[in-house]
């Protein structure tokens, strides 16, 4: 039995010259040993540095490895098992001694760091490798890093919320290098660690990501980027630009504000307020108002408001008269007599008592009752007008004009001079100013009846004189008037003759009445000179 076994390994030795020379790279996941597998024939457990023939030999079939070790490590330990069904038929070690080690009978090489081993087994037969990795005592020793990764760029980054960059364009933007003192640059290992700004980058606000890069050392560094969202649309402002109001309405800050409104593409409506105004309360003139809205990312809008202060507070007018106020209809009003007892006021312009004019007049010497209408403005050129009610009156007898030049009067009644002036003044349309009698027989006949003489000199308010000098009085008695619906009765002939002597009567007593005036003149001027004396 223990013939046949060193028969098969001297079989087995004695095909180990068989090599195969073309190689391809196999993955590790030990980055300090190499293997090359050209056929992938080969089971490779490197924790426990195991390789195994995963298939069983067949004829020309060459099975072949490469183990190559980093710098700073070797290969020791290195063992050939080879088995046929299940049993145990040889063995092949080699020790690294020296810079060359040659064994024969394992038909494996080793050159410096690296074990070369073929083999070639016959059907039914297995091999299983062993070997360890150990430190090369003649390798540089390479110091441990100790210092983390230094990452550079810039911690703040900010955003637009209607346009927001992705991850990725934030960390392009924050983070320019990664650099380690052993790795060199390594700014492609770094990640995310922490992300709370995507699921927020549409929002206004400040998020954070946090980003790591760890070294060949395990050694890590981290960089939190600060995202501040931000609107950089401005608010849009809407409104009325100017307004007009009283001088007796006071305006506030929040009765501008109340005529416009502030709209955000992201916060929606928002506030106004007042930042400056040259505003007086109840000063006439024009002022302007600067409103401001400003939304949660600091963006402004402005707009100015224009508020014109008038005066359209009308004067008043005061009246000392009251009521309905009653004239004789021998009296003709003058304008300052119906101006009399009217006076009138502005709240800005003060007294405007002289600037009351009228400009309806619809007083007759009729009896009724009649307006007269006053108006007065202002500077602002705001109108009050004033409705007075005269009563025209009788409280005289009947005058009845019989010609041009006569006056009728009941003897009962008794008219003074001024009222004849007045009745011969407003017939002529006169405005009288004053009057002086030249002759008045009536003066002395009130309650006789008869015709008299009556001469006056009238002056008028421009100072015109008019003399009337053929005026008669007819006194006069109410029953020798003819009854209504009753035909005058004629006079007769002795009437006739009594009033011719009546009329030649009155007209020399006049005519010496006039000749003694005119006769005493020089005597009143001669005894008006010795008065001085």
């Amino acid at each position: 039995m223990k013939k046949i076994k060193y028969l098969l390994v001297a079989l087995i030795v004695a095909t180990s010259s068989l090599l195969m020379t073309s190689k391809v790279s196999a993955a590790s996941s030990d980055d300090r040993l190499i293997i090359n597998d050209p056929l992938n024939v080969w089971s490779v457990d490197i924790v426990n540095y195991v390789v195994q023939l995963k298939t069983t030999w067949s004829e020309d079939a060459k099975k072949s490895f490469e183990l190559k070790t980093s710098n700073g490590y070797l290969i020791s330990n290195l063992n050939a098992k080879i088995e046929f069904s299940g049993m145990l038929m040889g063995e092949a070690n080699v020790e690294s001694t020296g810079n060359v080690i040659s064994n024969n009978s394992s038909g494996s090489y080793m050159y410096n760091n690296e074990h070369i081993v073929p083999f070639t087994t016959p059907p039914g037969f297995s091999i299983t490798i062993t070997f360890k990795l150990i430190p090369d005592p003649n390798a540089p020793v390479i110091p441990v890093p100790t210092e983390r990764p230094a990452i550079s760029g810039q911690d703040t980054v900010i955003n637009n919320v209607d346009s927001p960059y992705t991850e990725s364009e934030i960390r392009a933007i924050a983070i320019k290098k990664v650099t380690d003192a052993y790795d060199g640059d390594i700014t492609d290992l770094v990640v995310v660690t922490e992300d709370n700004y995507t699921a927020s980058k549409n929002k206004v606000g400040t998020f954070t990501i946090t980003y790591s890069v760890t070294n060949s050392s395990n050694l890590t560094s981290t960089f939190i980027v600060n995202v501040l969202n931000r609107d950089f649309v401005n608010p849009v402002i809407t409104g009325e630009p100017t307004s007009t109001v009283s001088y007796k309405t006071k305006v506030t800050n929040e009765d501008i504000i109340a005529k416009y409104s502030a709209n955000d593409n992201y916060d929606g409506v928002i506030g106004l307020v007042i930042t400056s105004s040259n505003y007086e309360a109840n000063k006439l003139g024009t002022f302007t108002f600067r409103l401001q809205a400003k939304d949660s990312s600091g963006n402004t809008a402005v707009a100015t408001h224009t508020l014109n202060v008038i005066d359209d507070i009308a004067p008043v007018i005061t009246d000392t008269q009251e009521g309905t106020i009653q004239v004789s209809f021998l009296k003709k009003l003058s304008n300052s007599e119906l101006l009399f007892g009217l006076s009138a006021t502005d709240e800005i312009d003060g007294e405007l008592t002289s600037k009351i004019k009228i400009i309806e007049n619809q007083l007759t010497d009729k009896k009724g009752v009649y307006s007269v209408i006053y108006e007065v403005s202002d500077n602002a050129n705001n109108k009050t007008t004033y409705e007075r009610r005269y009563e025209v009156i009788s409280t005289e007898v009947p005058i009845f004009y019989v010609s041009r030049n006569l006056i009728s009067i009941e003897d009962a009644n008794r008219m003074t001079t001024e009222q004849l002036a007045l009745i011969i003044s407003n017939y002529h349309n006169i405005e009288m100013k004053s009057f002086e009698v030249i002759t008045n027989d009536y003066e002395t006949n009130e309650a006789t009846t008869g015709e008299y003489l009556l001469s006056m000199k009238i002056v008028d308010v421009n100072d015109q004189e008019h003399i009337f000098d053929n005026y008669k009085i007819n006194v006069f008695n109410k029953s020798n008037l003819p009854k209504e619906n009753e035909e005058p009765k004629a006079k007769t002939i002795w009437q006739k003759i009594a009033d011719f002597f009546v009329n030649l009567w009155n007209g020399i007593k006049a005519f010496f009445k006039w000749l003694r005036k005119i006769l005493a003149a020089p005597f009143k001027w001669v005894i008006s000179l010795f008065k001085w004396f």
